[in-house]
């Protein structure tokens, strides 16, 4: 999956696949070169799903911040 692909999916869908990944790595099975890419996979999606939670936070605080006078 490339980075467009990645950041056209929802927040869900990169953490269900992301989810995938770590399941394939931790049963050990894939041959290195497999699990090299599976690893930079999972590193693009954490990095998208960390701006996806980052660019909500900050919608969240701004939000509360009109609610205290």
């Amino acid at each position: 999956m490339d980075t467009a692909e990645v950041a056209e999916k929802s927040f869900e869908e990169n953490m269900t696949r992301l989810e995938t990944l770590v399941r394939q790595l931790e049963r050990g099975e894939l041959s290195l070169e497999n699990a090299l890419l599976c690893y930079q996979e999972g590193v693009a999606l954490v990095g998208h799903c960390q701006k996806s939670l980052d660019r909500i936070a900050k919608e969240v605080e701004i939000l509360t911040e009109g609610m205290h006078p």
